[in-house]
């Protein structure tokens, strides 16, 4: 997998495309040896409730109304004292189809 943001999100538009299954998301992710949650189904809350924890998480959205797998490229750079990640968050619809999916950087370090 690449090192970059771009790279990854290059190589994840060259396997896959809006409407497949979570499974071959997965079977995706297994062959490019990505760190991966299961495929993962939250049931619908009170968008009320939705909101405050979306504002309590920093504006960072919970995810709690979607079906979602998550993945991680750990450590694709490294700067002392920082480290860089990348995580993918997968999206699927009610009839469990990929609508999108989003790249966010995650910086850890001292």
């Amino acid at each position: 997998m690449g090192t970059t943001k771009e790279e990854i999100q290059r190589r994840l538009d060259e396997k896959l495309r809006k409407g497949v299954t979570p499974n071959e998301v997965l079977a995706v992710l297994n062959q490019l040896k990505v760190d991966h949650s299961d495929y993962l189904n939250r049931p619908v809350l009170d968008p009320d409730l939705v909101a405050k924890l979306d504002q309590a998480n920093a504006g960072l959205p919970t995810y709690l109304n979607t079906r979602w797998i998550e993945a991680i490229m750990r450590d694709v750079k490294r700067s002392f004292p920082v480290s860089e990640s990348i995580q993918v968050i997968f999206l699927f619809d009610e009839h469990d189809k990929l609508v999108k999916y989003e790249l966010r950087s995650i910086l850890t370090g001292p």
